[in-house]
């Protein structure tokens, strides 16, 4: 493999005076692995994996749909594909991230923010909630109708195979098709139909960008005179908060965690600290 990629860091000093001085510091980066050679008999033989290729390409069995997007359902459930297809790549487009330090007089106040934009990972949290019914969308009519009046009259939105065939090459590109379609009409029980589909397919997989406000921090630098002729040579108080805000579409989980198994949402941290100087 090879790595490419690019870090543009700009600091400086924005404001500098005798009680004010402002720091700051902008970061952008991205970087990418790609496929640079190749074994021809240990290397996996698919459609992926080509000189040239991004390494972190995302690719899943999707589950099957007819040409106008529609899921493909077989006796109620949907129906998912015996081969891989990529569905984008695992690796943030880029990163940045975004920090300052503020000293007004005695006062010593820091910010920082980073985040990622782009890039898939599952979302084991959400789908796992899918799968044992504590997800707010699994509050549903058909919910309430299986448990309290026993029906089973879910039925999956998309269509169903009513005649043909398909015929997949090696690698899963359709090399014949002559299937026929119709809405799906078959209803189930909407546990198993929920149960059914989590950890397959698409289900759960989100994009991982997000913007945190990684730390924020206050301090106080005490006076030397406050310090009088005690042995201590400088003293300081701080409060610092980690983890404060997470802005993100990833649902219920923290995708800074850049794990597709228990990617939970992080501990938000206060601290307070006191240094002294001798």
């Amino acid at each position: 493999m090879v790595r490419r990629g690019l870090e543009i860091t700009l600091d400086g000093t924005i404001i500098k005076n005798q009680n004010l001085t402002w720091n700051s510091l902008v970061n952008w980066s991205f970087q990418h692995r790609y496929y640079h050679q190749l074994d021809p008999e240990y290397s996996s033989d698919d459609a992926f994996t080509k000189v040239g290729n991004r390494y972190d390409i995302y690719k899943r069995e999707l589950f099957l749909r007819d040409p106008g997007g529609n899921i493909i359902h077989r006796n109620g459930y949907p129906v998912e594909s015996d081969y891989q297809y990529q569905m984008g790549y695992g690796d943030p487009n880029f990163s940045f991230g975004f920090s300052n330090t503020v000293n007004w007089k005695n006062i010593i106040f820091g910010i920082s923010i980073d985040g990622r934009i782009g890039g898939l990972m599952y979302n084991y949290i959400w789908d796992k909630m899918f799968d044992t019914g504590v997800h707010p969308d699994t509050d549903t009519k058909e919910r309430y109708d299986e448990v309290v009046n026993k029906l089973t009259n879910y039925i999956g939105k998309g269509v169903k195979v009513v005649s043909g065939t398909v015929e997949y090459d090696q690698y899963g590109n359709i090399t014949s098709d002559t299937r026929q379609y119709a809405p799906n009409d078959v209803a189930v029980g909407y546990q198993s139909y929920m149960q059914d589909i989590s950890g397959k397919g698409e289900h759960g997989v989100m994009k991982e960008s997000f913007a945190k406000l990684r730390e924020i921090s206050i301090g106080y630098q005490l006076p030397k005179s406050f310090l009088g002729n005690s042995k201590i040579k400088n003293a300081s108080v701080s409060l610092t908060a980690q983890n404060v805000l997470l802005i993100t579409g990833f649902k219920y989980s923290d995708p800074d965690r850049d794990t597709e198994d228990l990617n939970a949402p992080s501990q938000r941290m206060v601290g307070f600290s006191i240094k002294l100087g001798l």
